[in-house]
């Protein structure tokens, strides 16, 4: 049941590069010894945010037995992929931007992406705290919780994020291991979601905080047979939403042959886009010469397909600003009526750099120049022919 899936050492070793660490088989299995159904003939649903390629989450699965339903997301579209033919329902996209519900899990396993990120205002945060404020409220009270986490992540990255889980979870019932593959550094944190009164703040369990912040003392093993009290995942309920709203060209091609009501979610997805992005539909036929501006404005971005091959079509569109200068009618007019006319002199009677005095003439002749701004509108569109090795191509 625990077999190795590894996609290989070197494509192992470039998803840990960008900051993917799927959670190792013998941790994996361990974890599985400490957990057990509540209710054997009950439904349970559990819940991975980032489901990578659905090993860890379907190993869970076959432990926890057949009335086990498993709900996952997955950025990367390869690891989707291998995740949606493992996984009972899973999306493609950006986790942060989930709809779902609250209070719907009876286990979530949270194994997120490590490392730092900057906000809209350049300030630095922790992906594993951005998770967990995303996700952390879909575990019912009574739930289980197993996050896989670094263990300098409590003590010197986030001190934070030792208080949120001192808080979350029910004082007594935890427990803190230490990951069977040690090149990460990575920690066990297990035990049930706190039940608690609404709009009230839990005080936190000083214990458990102290321990992920200091960490001073060696961490057990995971155990490597079944325990005698294992933690029991409660029955739960599938969620009445979960979806996101965009919809990627591996979704379509993993979903739309097996889903028949796919189509509908679609249709969910571009009307959420008509009214976040405010396209309107044209009150007459486009006409051909309307095209390069849709494409350049961004209506018509994305896929395009006709006889003669398939392509990847972006635009854009640059504001300019030309300036031009020329003789107005009203200046040419007033030039006229000048030039019957003798032009007003002026004496000004000053002294050059030798001491003797000078003259200078003005005129007060209007200017004849006129300075004009033009606001015009450059449209730039790219194609990529993608039967043809992305072949670019150039359109003007």
């Amino acid at each position: 049941m625990f077999t190795s899936l590894s996609s290989g050492v070197r494509q192992d070793h470039n998803k840990i590069a960008r900051g993917y660490y799927r959670t190792d088989d013998e941790t994996t299995e361990r974890i599985c010894h400490l957990l057990r159904p509540k209710n054997q003939d009950e439904n349970m649903v559990i819940f991975d945010p980032c489901s990578g390629e659905g090993i860890a989450l379907l190993s869970v699965k076959e432990h926890l037995g057949e009335h086990c339903t498993t709900y996952g997301i997955e950025l990367d579209g390869e690891r989707y992929v291998s995740s949606y033919n493992k996984l009972d329902k899973v999306l493609h996209g950006d986790s942060n931007y989930l709809v779902a519900g609250a209070a719907w899990a009876g286990l979530m396993w949270f194994n997120p992406p490590y490392g730092t990120a900057k906000n809209s205002n350049d300030k630095p945060f922790r992906l594993e705290r951005q998770f967990w404020g995303h996700h952390a409220s879909r575990v019912i009270p009574g739930g289980v919780l197993v996050a896989i986490l670094p263990d300098f992540l409590f003590y010197r990255e986030d001190a934070q994020m030792a208080d949120f889980f001192s808080r979350y979870l029910e004082p007594g019932t935890w427990s803190v291991y230490r990951a069977a593959e040690d090149q990460f550094k990575q920690i066990v944190i297990i035990g049930y979601r706190r039940h608690k009164a609404e709009n009230t703040v839990s005080e936190p369990d000083v214990k458990l905080r102290d321990l992920l912040l200091n960490q001073q003392d060696d961490l057990p093993e995971l155990p490597n047979t079944a325990v005698d009290h294992p933690y029991l995942v409660p029955a739960s309920k599938e969620p009445e939403i979960f979806r996101m709203n965009s919809v990627t060209k591996e979704t379509v091609a993993m979903v739309l042959p097996k889903d028949k009501g796919f189509m509908r979610e679609v249709e969910m997805v571009l009307q959420a886009e008509h009214c976040n992005h405010q396209r309107f539909s044209s009150v007459a036929p486009v006409r051909e010469g309307h095209i390069p501006v849709l494409m350049a404005a961004g209506g018509l971005d994305g896929f395009v397909q006709d006889d003669s091959g398939h392509y990847l079509v972006r635009g854009t569109v640059r504001t300019v600003l030309h300036v031009d200068t020329k003789e107005s009618l009203e200046a040419k007019k007033q030039a006229k009526e000048k030039a019957r006319q003798k032009p007003e002199i002026r004496v000004d009677m000053g002294k050059n750099l030798g001491g003797y005095p000078v003259q200078s003439t003005v005129s007060d002749k209007p200017s004849q120049i006129t300075t004009i701004t033009t606001r015009k509108h450059e449209t730039h569109i790219m194609a990529w022919d993608i039967s043809n090795d992305f072949d670019l191509i150039t359109i003007e």
